[in-house]
Order: C-alpha cells, then structure tokens, then sequence
C-alpha cells in the first residue's frame, strides 16, 4: 500500500515536472518569438518611414467653378484610395491618424529656400521642428540598416514600377492595396510602367517617395516626418497661376524623368514647369536633366518666335523678363560631349568638354543680367563641326543671353582667377616655366553666330597662352564698346599692328593687361589718346627703338592703377606711366632701380599711395632721397629686401605715421630693422611670413601701434617658435596666422592670454603639431570664427576630455588640412555646432561615416569643400547626396 501510494506520488511529481517543463519550454518559445516579431515590427516600421511614400494632395483654386455638385461622395472615395504603396495596410493604418494639412501655414518654397534652417518654426509650430530631429536622428539608424532597406527599396520598386497608371475620373475604380493589383478601367488607362495619379476635379493626389528619378528638396522635408499625408494649396508652392493638367505632367516628369505628354505643352504651360523645377528646389543626377531637357527642346522650338518676340521686352507682363535662366540647362541637352556650367558668382558660362563623372544637378534661381562666356579653342573647333539643326538651336539659345564678356585659354586657367598676391606670384613661377601651347586661335564662324558682329554688348575680352590667328584679330575689332582687355602670355604675328591701333578700334578701353610680350614705342604713344583708369605690363618688355619722341609724350591723366612687375622696361617708359597725377595704386615688384641711375631722365612724380609694392627691388640713392619726406603709404609690400634697403624705407617718419598695412615677408630682419618696426604708430596688419634668420634677435619688446595691431601673419617663420611671447605685447588682436611655424605640443599654453578670448576671430595653426590640451586651451576663445588646423587621430585616444568640452561655441568655417580623418577627429567636427562652412584641404576621406552623421549634428552646414583631397567614389556619392539638407558639395 505504502509502495502504490510512494509510485503515485513519484508519477504524479513527474507527470508535475514534465508539464512545467513543456510549459516553460512554450512559454520560451513564445516569449522568442514575440521579441523576434517585435524587433521584426520596429525594424519594420522604421524602414516603413524611409520607404514608404508621402501622400501629397495639393489644391487648385483656379479650378473651382469646374466642381461637379455630384462630386462629393467621389471625393469622400478618395480618402480611401490614396494609398499605392506595396506595403502591409497595418502599417498604414497605424499612421492614419497623422495627417496634416499645410495649405495655409506653409511658407512657399521661395521662403524657405532662403532660411537658414530647413524647418521653421513658422510653418507648423513645434510639429516641424520634432520633424526634423525625428528625421536626423533615423538617418543614423537607417545608415546601419542599408542591406534591408535596399532589399525593400528594390521589392518596392519593382512593385511600383511593373503597375499600369491610372487617370481617375468619376468612374475609376477602388484598389486592392493587400493583392498590389489595381482595377483599370478602359478610361483610366493611358500608359503601362507608370505610377498612380488621383484627380478629383479641384485637387490631384500623388504619392512621392525617394524612386522619384528628380527629387524636390521642398517635399523631402516631409518624407521622413510623422505625417504620412500632406496637403498643399498650388499658391503655397509656386507664384505662377499653375492649371491642374499642367502640374500632373510635372508630377510625371519628376518620377520618371520625361512624359510624352510634355509634346502637348503650350507656352504658358512650358514656361510654368520650367519654374517649378526652381520653386520646388528640385534635383537631381546631371544624366537625368541633362535627357529630359533634350527631349523638351523640340517643344521648346514650337514656342521659339513667342520666346524671342517677348523675352527682351521690358514691361510689366513679360514673364520672361527676370526667367532667362530658365532656358540655361537646354544648352546641356544639345551637345552630349560639351560640359556646360554658370557660375552665378562670376557670371561666367563655361563651355569646356566633358570629363567629369555623373554628379548631381541643382536647380537654383539665378537672375542673370549678363554672361561672359568661358571656354577653349579646343571646343571652339568642336562646335563647328555639329550638325547644323543643333548649331541653330545653340545659337538661338545664346541669342536670348546679353554677352558682357569672353574669356579663352587652352586649360580652362587664368592668371585673373588669383585672388590674392600669394597664388597670382605661385601663377607666374608656373607660368614662366609652362611654354604657350601651340593651339592656335583662329576665325571661327560658329564663335561669330554666338556673339554676331551687331553685339555691342562686349565689355570684356580675356586670351590666355593662345596664339592669336590674323581673322581673329579682325573678329575682336568689331567689339568696339571693350572696356577691358587682358592679353596673358599670347602670341601674334610678327610686326602686327593691333596693339597700337587700340585707340582706333576700342576707344572706351579702360583696362589694359598685356604680360609676357614685347612692346613697342608706338604702342605706348597710343595709350596717351586712351582714358586708362589700370594698366598691367608685367614681364613685358621694350624693344627700345625710336626713343627720342616717348620723352615729350603726356601722361596718363586717368591712370590710377598701375603694375609694371619683372618689367625691364627703361625710364623713359616708365617715366611716361608715372606721370599720371590720380595714380593710387603702383607695384613695382623686382624692378632694378640701379640700372637707372646712371640717366638724369628718371624721375618720379607721385609721393602718397594707397598702395605700394617695392618688394625685390634695387634701390638707387636718388630714390631714397626722393621719397625721405613726405613719403605716405596706406599699405605697404617690402618683400625680399636686404637689411640696408629696408632700413633706409622703414626709418621714414612719414611711412611710420600713415602706414597701416605693412608686408616684411621674406625680408633679411635685424634688429636695427626691429628698432624702426617698434616707430610705426598706426600700424593695423602685420605680415611676417618666411623670415630667413640672420641673427638672433629679440622681439619680444614694446611697440608703439600694439594697440591698433589687429592681424599679424608668420606663418613659415619657423625660427620665431621661441619668440612667441612676443605676442602678448598686442592685446586686440582678431587675426592670428601660424601655419607651418614648427610649433610643438603645448605651444597653446604660452600664446594663450586671457586678453585674446574675447578678440580673437581668425586663427590658422595649421601644420603644427598640438595636443588635446592645446586644442581645449584653444576652445575657450570664446568669439573664434574661423579656425585652420591639422589633426592627428593619436590626440583623440584616450582623452582626458569628451568631445562636448572640445566645442568652439561660435566657430562659422572650419579648415582642416593634410589629415586623414578618421571617426574620432570626425565627431570633434560635428561637436562644432555653429558651422557653415567646411573644408578639407588635402585630406583623405576613405572611411564611410562622414555623410552618415554630419547632416544630423550641423545644422547649419552649407557648404563642404575638398581641394586636393583623396576621396572614395563611395563617400564622393554621399556626399553630393547631401544636397536634400541644403548642403553644397564642391570638389576641387
């Protein structure tokens, strides 16, 4: 009895066991299984929000007297149909409620193109602003997501592209979103491969995702917020009175890139999509505008004599008058191996051959009142030997531009691109080096029918290292109105008289550029008979014929600006250019003065300048007697003067009173040079770049402009390391230059005063080395605008201060040069809030996280450039692709 009682206990224990365990083991597996869904669900529903497409219902006003009084339950049906894409309708649902109507609130996209930030608080209050960092932060989940979400992208794609388009009138039918099918209608069909459409009498409905082959940066803003529909009202968009027909065509060319039905298009209708590509801040890949506007050109030639008759017209209806650049990216579309850019800044309209990769186009407002035309003889050629059908339409498209200007050169270079004093030196070392290409230029009709002899427009004529042919002489005679010519290292015939015959032919000629030729005493006599406001002859020479009528020539009267830099060109030459009473600005830039002591024709005339460069000059005792008194100059450049030379200028009591602007680089420096430094009173920038050390010295003492002195330059001072505390003496500083000055770790800790945390703007330390003390001693000036650096990724590891305490709290433009960057000195980027702009200037950028975080943490960022960086085409890609968040790539 007790042995059965003892088995039944035992069996039922274990009977006991064996259901726990079959019910903890159920339970295991349920608990699995609900996590793996909802890890399934959350993946799901964040890669729903990248792909899933936006509902945009936008309004037609101008449509509201066609409203049908029957239309009502039609339009009820609409709510209920909207949805197209091929995604479960749980997910929709689940979003349903969020729906937002911005037909009144939005700002238009004029608006907001020109704000600062993407979302303003003026459009939809806090709801845009959560938008925004919703949409920032997914994009770092989203980037470690990227296998998925191209698996769903091309499942969704091949979903939506492989569907029928329909046209929904009164009659068209409901979808069936779970079997993906659509019910077409005989009426609603109109072409196979295309998307869904819905038009209900005043309004059209359309879904916009990411598969839109052009994108518009006004909707994108939307595509990844909380709302799942959005609704416009047309005036919201654009300014033009926009018909609903019209705007579905525009819809259809944004998802694939052209329409048939742009064939039906009359002017208006042309003309107000061209302008929405604009208003709604469209782009794309330059392959794909560049397809769509050839294939919109022979619509654009049945409006050609519309177009022309009304688009010079000055009144208050022609909408052409501001609108030219409407018709810019047709040029692209016309030659397939021509490149052609405007550059709103300079106004040049470049037409150089293709060689660049597929990149992205911006559609970007320009008001263009003029063009100069940039190009080379090479394309030159090239265009003459086009069929004439796109020659014509080439030309009628040039004709609707007003030409200011023509530039030519072999390489797409120019001396006139060099800004500064530094690359315009650097230019002609390479220059002189560089022999003149033998591409020859010469008469070419096709350059004739793009500027036609009646032009009077041209104002600017620039030939560079050309050889300039006899008919293309004769072709630049016809443009009498040229105001500036510029003639870099060019070569003409021997004995040619165009140089002085230009009174003859450009009597309005004001500046004048000839360098690298050999000049003549005709050509000079002639410029008395021209009003020349700037001359430039440098590296010119005198044949030095028939001098004995130079001498009773008059000067210059106009001249105010003069350049006659490593230009042997005698004293009577120079003396007839100097004797210009209004001359303001001279440089005289290695001229030998000692050569011209031995003549008592040399004279000088003007005593005060704005500014004056005598940098590796030669100096006779007449001209230290001659400038001993009354000597001013506002600005000042002494480059490469010996010891002597620089004491006898630097000991003037009229120079140590008026000059404001000092350059002393590469000068041999002493310390009597240092004792006359110490007497300017007034001085404002210093400039001490590349000192050769000839003695020790010490600078370190009381100056009398250290009050006034607000920028100071020694970079490639290398020898002044030691002699840093020098810097102290100058308490309102707000530019400090100390690139390539050998500075070691820690040099932070003795340039770094409390007096500078509240002056300093512009900082350049790059090329020393530095560590993360220095770099956070350096993070507490508090006003630093503008700061160049290079980093080393070693700093970062193991750091005794987190990334938030390495933050420039007003840094706009940061600089970063020959680094690698790798992920740490990239999260000390993006600890710098307050950027606008970045560059990378021989860098490498092989790693791929930049494009992933920097549009989340900056802001602000608006342009990134990189110059002469190593880039992977990966990251290349990305980083075009930053222009959805407004942000300009350029790559040099």
């Amino acid at each position: 009895m007790v042995r059965s009682n003892v088995d039944d206990i035992c069996f039922k224990f274990c009977k006991n066991e064996i259901i726990h365990k079959s019910t903890t083991n159920i339970n295991r597996i349920c608990l699995f299984y609900i996590v793996k869904v909802f890890q399934i669900f959350v993946l799901y529903f964040i890669l729903f929000k990248e792909s899933a497409c936006l509902i945009i219902e936008v309004s037609f006003s101008n449509e509201t007297k066609k409203i049908d009084v029957n239309s009502n339950k039609f339009v009820e049906d609409n709510d209920n149909i909207h949805e197209t894409c091929p995604l479960d309708k749980i997910s929709m649902e689940m979003m349903q409620p969020n729906i937002q109507d911005f037909s009144i609130v939005t700002e238009s996209p004029k608006t907001f193109q020109v704000r600062n930030n993407l979302i303003d608080s003026s459009v939809t209050n806090p709801i845009d602003i959560e938008i925004s960092n919703k949409k920032r932060k997914q994009d770092l989940i989203l980037s470690e997501s990227d296998e998925i979400k191209s698996t769903l992208y091309d499942s969704s794609s091949q979903g939506q592209t492989n569907e029928g388009s329909i046209y929904c009138t009164e009659e068209i039918q409901p979808l069936d979103l779970r079997t993906n099918k659509k019910q077409k209608t005989v009426d609603s069909i109109e072409l196979e491969n295309e998307e869904v459409i819905i038009k209900p009498n005043t309004s059209i409905i359309f879904d916009y995702s990411r598969d839109f082959l052009i994108q518009s940066n006004y909707f994108n803003r939307y595509i990844l917020s909380e709302f799942n529909r959005v609704k416009f009202n047309i005036t919201d968009l654009t300014k033009y009175n926009v018909e609903i027909a019209t705007f579905e065509i525009f819809i259809l060319i944004l998802r694939f890139g052209y329409h048939k039905k742009c064939l039906d298009l009359k002017l208006d209708g042309l003309i107000t999509i061209l302008n929405l590509f604009y208003d709604l801040l469209c782009f794309s890949e330059s392959n794909v505008i560049r397809n769509l506007y050839k294939n919109l050109i022979p619509c654009l030639m049945i409006h050609k004599d519309d177009i022309s008759k009304n688009i010079h017209t000055d009144s208050p209806v022609n909408i052409f008058l501001i609108e030219k650049s409407l018709f810019l990216p047709f040029l692209n579309g016309i030659f397939d191996k021509l490149e052609i850019k405007f550059d709103i800044n300079s106004k040049d309209l470049s037409f150089l051959k293709r060689e660049s990769q597929n990149e992205f186009y911006i559609f970007e407002k320009k008001n263009i009142d003029e063009i100069c035309i940039r190009t080379t003889p090479e394309v030159i050629t090239l265009l003459g030997t086009k069929p004439i059908y796109y020659l014509s339409i080439f030309y009628w498209l040039m004709s609707l531009f007003k030409i200011s200007g023509i530039k030519i050169s072999p390489d797409n270079k120019y001396y006139s691109d060099c800004k500064d004093q530094e690359k315009a030196c650097k230019y002609e070392d390479i220059a002189q080096e560089i022999p003149t290409l033998g591409l020859k230029l010469c008469y070419s009709h096709a350059l004739e029918s793009i500027i036609p002899p009646d032009n009077n427009e041209i104002k600017f004529l620039e030939l560079e290292r050309v050889n300039i042919s006899k008919g293309f002489l004769c072709f630049m005679k016809k443009f009498g109105k040229i105001e500036s010519l510029f003639l870099y290292k060019c070569k003409m015939l021997l004995y040619c008289k165009f140089l002085w015959q230009l009174p003859v032919y450009f009597t309005r000629l004001k500046i004048l550029k000839i360098n690298y030729h050999n000049l003549s005493e005709a050509f000079f006599k002639s410029l008395v008979n021209l009003k020349l406001e700037s001359l430039d002859f440098s590296w010119s020479t005198f044949d030095g014929k028939n001098l004995k009528d130079l001498k009773l020539c008059d000067g210059i009267d106009t001249l105010n600006d003069l350049k006659l830099d490593n230009a042997p060109l005698g004293c009577k030459v120079i003396n007839l250019l100097l004797k210009s009473n209004s001359l303001k600005s001279l440089s005289l830039r290695n001229v030998n003065f000692l050569s011209l002591n031995r003549t008592k024709n040399f004279l000088l005339f003007q005593r005060e300048f704005y500014f004056l460069d005598l940098s590796g000059c030669f100096f006779n005792q007449y001209l230290i007697d001659f400038y001993s008194s009354s000597f001013k100059v506002t600005s000042l450049v002494l480059q490469r003067l010996y010891p002597e030379n620089l004491q006898n200028i630097l000991e003037m009591n009229s120079l140590q009173i008026s000059t404001k602007t000092l350059d002393l680089s590469k000068c041999y420096f002493n310390s009597n040079a240092i004792e006359c430094l110490r007497k300017f009173k007034i001085l404002e920038t210093l400039k001490l770049c590349n000192l050769p050390q000839a003695e020790i010295m010490c600078l370190d003492k009381e100056y009398d402009f250290k009050n006034s002195l607000t920028s100071i330059d020694i970079s490639d001072s290398k020898f002044l390391q030691k002699d840093l505390v020098f810097l102290h003496r100058f308490e309102s500083l707000k530019e400090l230059i100390l690139a390539r000055c050998n500075l070691k770790e820690g040099f932070s800790r003795i340039i770094a005063t409390s007096k500078w945390y509240s002056s300093l703007e512009k900082l350049d330390i790059s090329e020393n080395q530095l560590d993360i003390q220095d770099l956070y001693l350096l993070s507490q000036i508090k006003n630093l605008k503008y700061l160049s650096i290079t980093l080393e990724n070693s700093i970062f590891i193991n750091s005794i201060y987190k990334n938030e305490q390495l933050c420039f709290s007003q840094l706009n433009a940061l600089v970063i040069r020959n680094t690698s960057i790798s992920i740490q000195i990239f999260q000390f980027i993006t600890k710098q809030f307050l950027l606008t702009h970045l560059y990378f200037n021989n860098c490498t950028l092989v790693d791929d996280f930049l494009p992933i975080l920097i549009n989340s943490y900056l802001k602000h960022l608006k342009y990134i450039f990189l110059t002469d960086s190593r880039i992977s085409p990966t990251n290349k890609r990305k980083l075009e692709g930053l222009i959805i968040y407004d942000i300009t790539v350029i790559i040099q």
